[in-house]
């Protein structure tokens, strides 16, 4: 059982993942809908390969529903624990410029690691979520925002959805069933909160 996402899974393995495609994608047309149409999106530069494959549902998304990813708001940051305050610092600051030049309306964080820390810094900076700029997280690690910021719109893990596909999915091996296990996809839940609306117009 694995909700990582590898990119270069066991050969022959059955295994139970999250789709986290689809929830990427989901997120991309929630934000579509709102009307938003120029994104940034926070990429760690190393990580969890799961972290690469929300990158690449994303463009894939955004590329299915029209929107642009701002090649200045979406360059791969290496971050780790010791850098983790001063690179989320720095991307604040230039999404906050991105905001007042219109240049982004929308900012995807592929986990709430990085959303809660980007909206606390912008909010200091004077940008409001979602009025001047919507963001969105994923893992769902905090049901309850911290005081004065909005809920953040997020992905949550169905755990007990994953953990009875892996029985089942074992019972099934254990009972000897034939056929070719692969890779069973679960879709996750979108929890959406205060934290993405309409986008700003200039």
């Amino acid at each position: 059982l694995t909700d990582h996402g590898y990119r270069n899974p066991p050969a022959g393995i059955p295994r139970v993942n999250l789709d986290q495609r689809w929830a990427m994608q989901e997120l991309v047309r929630l934000l579509a809908e709102r009307g938003h149409r120029s994104l940034g999106y926070f990429r760690p530069a190393e990580g969890l390969d799961q972290y690469s494959l929300r990158w690449g549902a994303t463009v894939a998304a955004a590329e299915e529903h029209g929107l642009a990813l701002h090649p200045s708001f979406t360059q791969p940051r290496s971050i780790r624990p010791e850098t983790h305050e001063q690179v989320m610092d720095e991307f604040a600051e230039q999404v906050a410029t991105g905001v007042r030049q219109r240049a982004i309306t929308a900012v995807i964080c592929p986990g709430d690691a990085y959303a809660w820390p980007l909206i606390q810094r912008l909010q200091a900076l004077g940008i409001r979520i979602p009025e001047d700029v919507s963001i969105t997280g994923f893992d769902d690690s905090r049901r309850e925002p911290p005081p004065g910021l909005p809920g953040l719109t997020t992905v949550r893990t169905p755990f007990p959805a994953l953990y009875h596909a892996a029985f089942d999915l074992l019972q099934a091996r254990m009972d000897g069933q034939g056929g070719q296990f692969g890779e069973m996809l679960i879709r996750p839940e979108i929890v959406v909160r205060g934290s993405i609306g309409p986008a700003r117009q200039n």
